[in-house]
């Protein structure tokens, strides 16, 4: 039932008055219950007399003798199934060839590729064929020219030394060649930068509902990842450069990949964040939706 304004509880003015209590109260002290009375109360729990109670002697500590040690130590009602008096004591008796899982070891093995002797762990008894790294390259069918030689030389061999243009250019060609499956794995997890959530916030606040962010991988042209595009069926592209990452001759190259799809690109730097309202003409002279 609802309660309205105003209205009057059921137990206004019943309350018992103090006096009554307190005359209750010496009336009942002193007294006590009778036997018959106990009975009624520990029948339906099915208490009788000379009942053991579940806890009794639960509480004290049980005396008992490590395996290992022989010490004696005690333990509590709950842990009686422990049988060390520590750590130390249960590594002893269960670890190496104690261990009840032990099956030897090590295996030694003869590299396939030099014929010498190495040792393997019995988990890997049947992958290892080969003692090193170097080994292992001698034996493949398609060895790329220098691996043995910088496997020689140990992991980190190129530490602290400047790649050649050469090297850059190699780079660079297998980056643009790359599956647009590899760009969107390692991009999957990629969140806007403040740059980005700038021009972002810009985006919304003009044309909502017009914009997406789709810097994390989800459209690839050619191996590029594009940063904002139209989601209102115009095919428009907006990528947003930073002075470090990226040089002017890029914006050529960007322009004409994307142009082979039908889609016009505003590319925008990030000094031009500053000026919000150049930011937003470049975008309404992209032929973007008309401001609401």
């Amino acid at each position: 039932m609802p309660f309205v304004k105003g209205q009057i509880p059921w137990n206004k003015g019943l309350r018992m008055p103090k006096e009554f209590g307190e005359k209750m109260s010496k009336a009942l002290t002193g007294r006590k219950l009778s036997k018959e009375h106990l009975k009624n109360m520990y029948k339906p729990l099915g208490f009788e007399k000379g009942h053991i109670p579940w806890n009794k002697g639960r509480s004290k500590r049980m005396k008992k003798i490590c395996l290992s040690c022989g010490k004696r130590f005690e333990v509590f009602y709950s842990f009686k199934n422990q049988r060390y008096c520590s750590n130390k004591c249960f590594r002893k008796d269960n670890s190496g060839k104690n261990h009840p899982n032990w099956k030897g070891g090590e295996i030694t093995k003869l590299c396939g590729a030099c014929g010498k002797e190495f040792k393997v762990q019995h988990s890997r008894g049947q992958k290892a064929k080969f003692c090193c790294h170097v080994c292992y390259a001698k034996n493949l069918k398609e060895n790329p020219a220098g691996i043995i030689d910088n496997l020689k030389l140990g992991w980190g061999y190129n530490k602290g030394k400047k790649m050649s243009e050469k090297q850059k250019k190699k780079l660079s060609v297998i980056a643009k060649n790359r599956p647009a499956w590899v760009v969107r794995k390692t991009l999957m997890h990629r969140t806007p930068n403040k740059k980005e959530q700038i021009l972002n916030r810009i985006l919304k606040t003009n044309w909502p509902h017009e914009w997406k962010f789709v810097g994390d991988g989800r459209v690839v042209i050619e191996g590029k990842n594009p940063d904002f595009i139209n989601t209102n069926g115009k095919k428009q592209i907006i990528e947003l450069f930073g002075t470090y990452w990226h040089k002017e001759s890029e914006v050529d190259e960007r322009t004409n990949i994307f142009g082979k799809y039908g889609y016009k690109t505003l590319i925008l730097w990030e000094n031009e964040l500053k000026n919000e309202q150049e930011v937003i003409s470049k975008v309404l002279a992209l032929n973007c939706t008309e401001r609401p």
